[in-house]
């Protein structure tokens, strides 16, 4: 979600991203409005023509910084609600049939007032009716995988390397050895 954000009519706002251990994704995005607008926008998913007629449902966890009944947050293809924010963290979830009208954006658009501050965590679109833990995706956990597989290599390189220098270490040693011991005698 953090490099796909748009913003909507006079909406402006600055976008951050925070580590947060208590987020299962390990971050959580901040948005806060600067001058005053319908909201923000994001290309995150967008769907295509075969998912029309399908069960979806996005979650995600959210606060703010004053309680506020936020209308028309979801996904532009039917999957749009009104959730009302706290404080503190709150789950919420939607399960929409995927249509063939609108945008293909997740919205928010509540009407944010300057100095609204909105705090996002753990978004997640799946097919089907029930919202489950977020996970990442494949396509990050095979980022991960390869990410791994480079450092197990450059780490079997660096042992190579070091069972090379030890291997002429123990010559040179040896070496000496033989010169030390052939010159007492």
């Amino acid at each position: 979600m953090n490099n796909s954000f748009g913003q909507l009519g006079t909406f402006r706002g600055t976008r951050t991203i925070l580590d947060d251990a208590s987020a299962k994704s390990g971050k959580v995005i901040k948005i806060e409005c600067t001058t005053a607008g319908i909201g923000f926008y994001c290309n995150l998913w967008s769907g295509d023509d075969s998912c029309i007629g399908k069960k979806y449902t996005w979650s995600f966890h959210a606060k703010m910084n004053k309680d506020k009944t936020l209308n028309n947050i979801g996904h532009e293809r039917g999957g749009g609600t009104t959730i009302a924010v706290t404080t503190e963290w709150k789950k919420f979830t939607y399960t929409w049939t995927y249509s063939s009208t609108g945008s293909r954006s997740v919205v928010f658009y509540p009407n944010f007032a300057v100095g609204d501050i909105f705090y996002i965590k753990d978004f997640k679109i799946e097919e089907g009716d029930k919202a489950t833990d977020w996970t990442p995706a494949p396509e990050d956990i095979d980022s991960s995988i390869s990410t791994v597989d480079g450092k197990i290599t450059t780490t079997s390189n660096k042992v190579a390397t070091i069972e090379i220098n030890l291997g002429s270490i123990t010559q040179r040693v040896s070496s000496t050895e033989s010169t030390v011991n052939a010159t007492s005698n």
